[in-house]
């Protein structure tokens, strides 16, 4: 199956191998979070991408446009989903509108490229913000080691060294990566992309974190990263 995700013409890979390899080196070895107690399986995570989707992107077009992105429609019962209402009130009291969602963007100079799940735009200002869903991911599964080597459990990157190999700092990369990408897509010049913002989805509401606040090992403010991850990414 071709998993090549295409923007503007181009076929690029995914970002997901490229990450685990420029800054995990025991990454694939990671137990994942989601078979643990407490955790969500692929389908419940694609279940609220959808239903995010079908709400505020479908409900404004002529025709529900799931069936093309994930195989399947959904009902406009879903509209009144949790994390639907949950996302909507987080967007209302930041002055945030949702502008587009399930956007393929690409960092053309490393030929890598991946789907941001939204993009939101500030009222006032025009600006943009990534936004980023998961599930499945109680707090303190996201803080535990992703690799079954705890002493060998620290980021690769030099100057990024006392970042955990957590499913946090993971997800952290992907915003990253998304804002980065989402700059390069559309055009300095077009669009400004301010941020981007991680949502935790669960059955009893959703925990949210702004882009740029890592996990470190001694649990001390975390300090921004951007400058040694693009700095890696532009030498290689």
């Amino acid at each position: 199956m071709d998993h090549a995700i295409v923007v503007d013409g181009r076929r690029y890979p995914g970002i997901t191998k490229a990450l685990e390899r420029a800054f995990y080196a025991n990454y694939p070895k990671r137990v994942g979070p989601r078979k643990r107690k407490g955790g969500s399986s692929k389908a419940k995570g694609e279940l609220v991408h959808r239903q995010i989707f079908h709400a505020f992107h479908c409900t404004k077009q002529t025709r529900c446009e799931c069936k093309e992105r994930f195989g399947r429609k959904t009902p406009d019962r879903h509209r009144k989903a949790l994390p639907v209402v949950l996302l909507r009130e987080f967007l209302r009291k930041h002055h945030l509108e949702f502008w587009k969602g399930e956007v393929a963007v690409a960092w053309p100079e490393l030929g890598l490229a991946t789907f941001v799940d939204g993009v939101a735009r500030h009222r006032l200002t025009g600006r943009l913000y990534v936004l980023e869903y998961k599930t499945g991911y109680p707090k303190e599964s996201r803080r535990r080691p992703a690799s079954s080597f705890p002493l060998d459990d620290r980021c690769k990157l030099e100057g990024a060294t006392t970042l955990n190999n957590c499913p946090y700092n993971h997800h952290q990369l992907q915003v990253w990566f998304g804002v980065e990408a989402l700059r390069r897509t559309l055009g300095k010049d077009d669009h400004k992309v301010e941020d981007g913002i991680l949502f935790y989805f669960d059955r009893t509401g959703v925990d949210v974190h702004w882009h740029n606040h890592w996990r470190t090992h001694d649990a001390a403010d975390e300090p921004p990263f951007e400058e040694h991850l693009a700095k890696h990414y532009n030498n290689n």
